[in-house]
């Protein structure tokens, strides 16, 4: 149990590490100014429109690079700690991955502005405001309904983590297949059955 522990706390470390990460390689905040909009009323846009966009999807895109190399890492450790309770380690694996996650996003958003659009009001048309750090969701038709959202970004850590503990779990099983037929000194030079 202490080692469940362990990766729980961990997986709880790397996340808020993985979101001072992500805050520091996406800074500094895009600027942007809040306009009144025909028919649909005061709205921020980031200034210039084309950079400011790129900075949306590159939030995004750096949280999943970030979240992909803390989760293989976290898979891996977790894949040396299991010893004999593997399907224990991997479910406490797959919990502090998201647990991880969400730790990353929060303290990441946190670091971050707030959300521009929540200041754009009729008193503030005209101001320049920063935008803000978030992960953007993928969407999808489903069912009749339109507009899903799909976190799919989120699942960079999970996706990850399992990975690193199957690169573990696999090469252990190797290793004990190549130990066992060394310690057989009849066998040890012979090819293994397929």
């Amino acid at each position: 149990m202490l080692r469940v522990g362990a990766v729980l706390a961990g997986s709880v470390g790397l996340g808020l590490l993985g979101g001072w990460l992500w805050w520091t390689w996406w800074g500094p905040a895009t600027p942007g100014r809040i306009y009144d909009v025909p028919e649909r009323g005061p709205r921020w846009y980031p200034e210039p429109w084309d950079p400011g966009q790129t900075d949306a999807f590159g939030g995004t895109a750096q949280y999943i690079v970030i979240a992909l190399g803390l989760g293989l890492l976290l898979g891996l450790v977790a894949g040396l700690l299991a010893g004999r309770t593997a399907l224990l380690m991997l479910g406490a694996m797959l919990a502090g991955s998201v647990l991880a996650a969400l730790a990353m996003v929060w303290l990441g958003t946190q670091l971050s502005p707030p959300d521009p659009q929540t200041l754009a009001t009729a008193a503030t048309v005209g101001d320049k405001v920063p935008g803000n750090l978030e992960v953007t969701m993928g969407r999808i038709s489903l069912l009749g309904w339109d507009d899903v959202p799909v976190p799919t970004p989120y699942f960079s850590w999970p996706v990850a983590g399992l990975t690193g503990y199957l690169v573990v779990m696999l090469s252990a099983k190797s290793l004990g297949e190549v130990r066992a037929r060394e310690n057989d000194p009849t066998t040890w030079l012979e090819a293994a059955a397929r």
